[in-house]
């Protein structure tokens, strides 16, 4: 039916932008300075998920209930990183990704 069809493409457009991010960590030589800003890519796209928000506002409920639990298990995850001061000191030695982190945070006038 037309809603089994715009369900499959809500699901697809999730799906996308953990594809985005996976591609982005196969590249190579892979690089430890990705580290922190994938995951608050990853993070910011569950939140946007789990509250409907942004691109994500029109979501079927039953979508937004199945990934709401996987943004609490991922939160876990951001507390370790946070704790780590390996990712923060890789990204601000790699001159690549110096202002990646500030320019996604913050926009790119401020950073």
């Amino acid at each position: 039916t037309i809603e089994d069809w715009d369900f499959l493409e809500q699901i697809e457009s999730i799906l996308a932008k953990f594809d985005e991010c996976t591609l982005v960590v196969s590249e190579r030589p892979p690089r430890i300075s990705l580290a922190i800003s994938i995951y608050y890519k990853l993070h910011d796209i569950l939140h946007d998920v789990a509250s409907r928000e942004g691109e994500f506002s029109g979501l079927h409920p039953d979508i937004v209930a199945a990934m709401s639990p996987d943004l609490q298990k991922f939160q876990e995850y951001c507390d370790l990183m946070d704790g780590q001061d390996t990712y923060s000191v890789a990204q601000v030695l790699d001159r690549r990704f110096k202002t990646l982190l500030l320019e996604n945070e913050l926009g790119e006038a401020t950073a």
